[in-house]
């Protein structure tokens, strides 16, 4: 989470969801939420209680990621966690992509995977912008043009796009991950297939109004 008083804005940052991209073109602009007392990928409802004038004075933005790609991220960091650790107790072999993804999604979450960072207890979106990983470049342009700052991509992303993701699944896991991110595939038209890039969900740059001083 990034929050800058001076543009006026505060970015959500849902894990693995920008690919690091987004948060690395921020940080010239504002600062991390540790310093206020809130984790780094501190969700809406949290940053609200924390510091309410400012949340709701400032444009709030985040990325999200197709819900089906965003899992395999995720059990592919913690495998590159674990050997570049090099734990004596490595990842276990056992742990297939099913079993794994299996005890992430055995808490209930209403809100979904990703939109448990943004959404509140209704499942009402908290923010203002919502781009898509897939279509990153188009909405950091858009974003720029919103806060008044030239946003780039000059570096590789930390977690970049995995264009196989679909063979880590089979007919069951598919529907696990449709049933726990429900609300993000519905919202944003994701699809279990690779897409062409879309982006969805955002702001005419042509009506808004800077926000910066």
């Amino acid at each position: 989470m990034l929050i800058s008083h001076r543009y006026r804005f505060i970015y959500i940052d849902i894990p693995l969801a920008d690919g690091g991209l987004l948060k690395s073109s921020l940080m010239a602009y504002a600062e991390p939420g540790e310093e206020y007392g809130l984790p780094p990928h501190a969700n809406t409802r949290e940053i609200k209680r924390m510091m309410p004038e400012c949340f709701d004075a400032y444009f709030k933005f985040t990325m999200v990621r197709n819900p089906w790609e965003y899992e395999a991220a995720t059990y592919l960091l913690q495998r590159r966690r674990y050997e570049q650790a090099q734990l004596e107790a490595p990842f276990p072999e056992y742990l297939s992509f099913q079993e794994y993804l299996r005890d992430i999604l055995s808490e209930q979450r209403i809100l979904g995977r990703q939109g448990q960072f943004i959404n509140d207890f209704t499942g009402r979106s908290m923010v203002d912008f919502a781009g898509r990983f897939e279509s990153l470049q188009r909405d950091l342009e858009i974003l720029g043009r919103f806060i008044g700052k030239p946003l780039f991509t000059a570096s590789p992303p930390a977690n970049p796009s995995i264009p196989d993701y679909p063979s880590f699944y089979n007919a069951e896991t598919i529907e696990w991950v449709r049933h726990f991110s429900r609300p993000t595939i519905e919202k944003f038209g994701y699809t279990y297939e690779p897409e062409p890039a879309v982006s969805l969900s955002f702001p005419n740059p042509e009506t808004l109004q800077p926000h910066y001083a």
